[in-house]
């Protein structure tokens, strides 16, 4: 106990109590937690621990899709090599063609050299690191409530203060830790829901003065994948089609959905994972539709699509709430397939779910942090395939659905107009 604990003047059994409480109300709030391997904890000194990143990865090369410019501030190992590569083979053209016998010899031995399993064998990065995201929130407690006997209101205070932080773990975790401070657009504030009043979340990937977007989420991709969230450190995606959602409407002519899709989407996403090395088991996170759609019988029958898929994946599918509170994607449905088998991803847990006490402030009222340090590590972005629900056949096909539906109105219309008229020359025959 350090001296700032010892001005509460709580025993160590109180203390140890309040600890337990709050790390019992993390576990069970905790989603991300629940299926990825968590490695700690560190020293309270850390800041940056390693990306572990595979390469060369088996994911698709998406991340010089998002930008066509090539950040120079972090280059791989892998990239190295296959300058080098080229290099030497450049040399070893232009010795052959300039006759240099002594030239073309040592180039092709450099080739040679460069050449063997290079491409073939699995290595980590060594020079990629992942900085360290904090969450925290703050309780106050008055005297009175510091003072009882069973410490009830305090630890009804520091289990939801806990709980709270799960969530921003989860959040962080699932949509990235860059998004937070992502500027608004389109008229929408980017803080999300899931931080209140009294709560921080520190980001521990932040942009450089000169780095755009594209460029941060490039040198992310490279240095640290886990900063850009699971959705968006996915090395595949799958998109299922659905109906537009009837918001508000108290009977929706037909489902939103097609049961045949939300599991030809999940299969399909399995399917991929295997292609890349990654079996079961799978964990299968959705957002709030995806969810309810899966755990709603098939019309006819008492059969729920996710009856078909979870024996697939090897584990009960989850809802995340926080994939719903992502401001820039609002109403947009998601999900994500991982695979767990092989260590491509964990959670680094530096300083787990824990009570701190800072000060007592001017009236009198004990203020404590429950805070943690943590950040997600993704190995290999092949691991990780990203569900995308879009509306069926797109905006561009709703509005030509719409524009035919209003061509055949007016002809029906017009038909019934022309009946009309001719009636009374059919009368006058």
């Amino acid at each position: 106990m350090d001296d700032r604990s010892a001005q509460v003047g709580w025993s160590d059994a109180q203390w140890n109590r309040v600890r337990q409480a709050v790390s019992e109300e993390a576990q069970r709030a905790r989603i991300a937690a629940s299926f990825l391997h968590v490695f700690g904890p560190l020293p309270p000194s850390t800041e940056v621990v390693p990306s572990e990143i595979l390469s060369p990865s088996l994911a698709p090369a998406d991340a010089k899709a998002r930008d066509d410019s090539h950040h120079p501030v972090f280059i791989t190992e892998h990239e190295r090599a296959t300058q080098r590569r080229e290099s030497a083979l450049r040399m070893f053209s232009q010795a052959i063609q300039t006759s240099n016998a002594t030239n073309a010899k040592d180039a092709l031995e450099e080739l040679l050299d460069l050449t063997p399993h290079a491409e073939q064998s699995l290595s980590v990065e060594p020079s990629a690191t992942a900085r360290l995201t904090e969450a925290s929130g703050i309780v106050t407690l008055t005297q009175q409530q510091l003072r009882e006997d069973d410490l009830a209101s305090a630890l009804s205070l520091f289990r939801r203060a806990a709980n709270q932080v799960a969530r921003l773990e989860d959040w962080s975790i699932f949509n990235g830790q860059t998004r937070f401070d992502a500027p608004a657009a389109n008229g929408f504030d980017h803080h999300p829901r899931v931080i209140p009043p009294g709560f921080h979340l520190d980001p521990g990937e932040r942009p450089t003065r000169y780095e755009t977007p594209n460029q941060v989420a490039l040198r992310l991709a490279k240095t640290n994948p886990g900063g850009l969230g699971l959705l968006g450190a996915a090395g595949g995606t799958v998109q299922c089609a659905i109906a537009p959602l009837i918001r508000g409407h108290a009977d929706p002519p037909s489902p939103p959905y097609d049961p045949e899709q939300l599991v030809v989407s999940i299969v399909t996403a399995v399917t991929e994972l295997q292609g890349h090395g990654y079996f079961a088991p799978y964990a299968c996170i959705l957002s709030r539709d995806p969810y309810v759609w899966l755990h709603t019988p098939i019309q006819g029958s008492m059969v729920m699509p996710k009856d078909r898929v979870e024996p697939l994946l090897g584990r009960p599918i989850v809802h995340a709430g926080v994939l719903d509170d992502r401001p820039w994607r609002q109403d947009q449905p998601a999900g994500v397939i991982i695979s767990t088998s092989g260590d491509p991803l964990d959670l680094v847990v530096a300083v787990d779910v824990t009570p701190e006490f800072l000060q007592v402030d001017k009236e009198g009222r004990y203020i404590f942090r429950v805070f943690e340090r943590f950040t997600p590590r993704v190995k290999d972005p092949a691991a990780i395939v990203r569900i995308e629900y879009l509306p069926l056949n797109g905006t561009v096909a709703a509005n030509e659905h719409e524009q035919n539906k209003q061509e055949a109105d007016k002809k029906t219309n017009g038909a019934s107009a022309g009946t009309q008229s001719g009636a009374p020359a059919d009368h006058r025959r």
